[in-house]
């Protein structure tokens, strides 16, 4: 298992935010838990894993399977590229 620190994650999320895009889906995220916590203040320094929910794609609030599969793929791409486990991201 991996730790991720604030530094990380913001490279992890950009990445995937360009991946989004490349494929012209903008997406809205809520992070929770320990990744939020790394993210938004000083309180905690590392995470495992990021706890997250998607909040909307492309200003849609329901998400189709196959967006949501392109989703899940892609965070499976950040995976790869940054040498996380591929559950790096769980909903």
């Amino acid at each position: 298992m991996q730790n991720i620190d604030k530094k990380l994650l913001r490279k992890a999320l950009e990445y995937l935010g360009e991946l989004l895009d490349k494929h012209g889906l903008q997406c809205k995220i809520c992070l929770y838990g320990g990744s939020a916590l790394i993210f938004l203040t000083d309180f905690r320094e590392m995470s495992n894993d990021v706890d997250y929910r998607i909040i909307e794609i492309n200003k849609q609030n329901i998400i189709d399977a196959h967006t949501k599969n392109i989703f899940s793929l892609l965070v499976f791409e950040v995976a790869e590229k940054m040498g996380f486990d591929i559950d790096w991201m769980g909903e």
